[in-house]
């Protein structure tokens, strides 16, 4: 019965053994698997974060130009408000603003000096320079 136990304990230990070295192979296996996936999920995160950085990126973008619409739409209301102004006002046979009539004014003022000034400078003189021609010498 010795020799029986014994090949039977024999086998075993091959089966044991057997058994054993396909679990580590599969142990192995799954350890490379598990490498590539992790390499795979680190892939994955830094796209992530890639993206996650544009699309705040371009959050941010969309937020500064919300606020220049907002302003700009402000800007117009209140452009809107003094055209309207400007035309009650008109419609009553007064200047647009009352800061206008004054401007027109001056420019009136200063156009009339300018051509006075204009008219003043031109000098005219009459001398013979020679004997028998006359010359007309005009000055600015």
């Amino acid at each position: 019965m010795c020799i029986r136990d014994r090949l039977e304990k024999e086998l075993i230990l091959d089966e044991l053994t057997t058994l054993s070295e396909k679990l580590r192979k599969e142990a192995l296996e799954g350890r490379q698997t598990t490498l590539e996936l992790s390499e795979k999920i680190n892939e994955f995160q830094a796209r992530l974060k890639d993206v996650t950085r544009k699309m705040m990126s371009t959050i941010a973008e969309l937020s500064m130009l919300q606020a220049t619409g907002i302003k700009y739409k402000q800007e117009r209301e209140e452009l809107e408000k003094v055209l309207e102004e400007g035309r009650d006002r008109v419609t009553k046979d007064l200047p647009p603003t009352p800061t206008t009539e004054v401007e027109y004014l001056k420019m009136v003022r200063d156009r009339k000096r300018y051509n006075e000034e204009r008219d003043l400078s031109l000098i005219h003189i009459s001398e013979p320079t020679r004997l028998l021609s006359i010359s007309y010498a005009v000055f600015c």
